[in-house]
């Protein structure tokens, strides 16, 4: 049997029309696309409002600061943070990551205690 004749290489094995599809390229597990979905939402949301000088009114509000103790004082951007990215290519290789290992870990573990996981990594970080 040679390499063509195997069954993933054939056009037809990828569905209908002979045209191959794209769906090798989406995560597999519901918490991965959930994740890379959020991220791109927030990450063009994010682009589409950051100002000529300072920041987005999202980076502001969800950035992780010490100045005055805002990271005790509003708890929430110890999270919201890690959703926030500073530049194209910090938020393409973060969803690299994602897109790699989350997968796995939510396949062996489920997905709450992949996403605790991954919360807590971002909290740690």
């Amino acid at each position: 049997m040679g390499w063509e004749d195997r069954p993933y290489y054939r056009e037809d094995s990828y569905g209908g029309g002979g045209a191959r599809s794209l769906r090798f390229l989406l995560p597999r597990t519901r918490l991965g696309i959930a994740l890379i979905v959020s991220n791109v939402l927030i990450f063009i949301i994010q682009a589409v409002t950051w100002p000529v000088a300072g920041l987005s009114p999202i980076a502001t509000w969800g950035r992780l600061s010490f100045q005055g103790g805002v990271a005790f004082t509003q708890p929430w951007r110890w999270v919201t943070y890690q959703y926030l990215h500073g530049s194209a290519s910090h938020f393409f290789f973060n969803m690299i990551g994602l897109y790699f290992f989350l997968p796995s870990l939510e396949l062996m573990w489920g997905w709450r205690k992949a996403f605790a996981f991954y919360t807590a990594g971002g909290v740690a970080a």
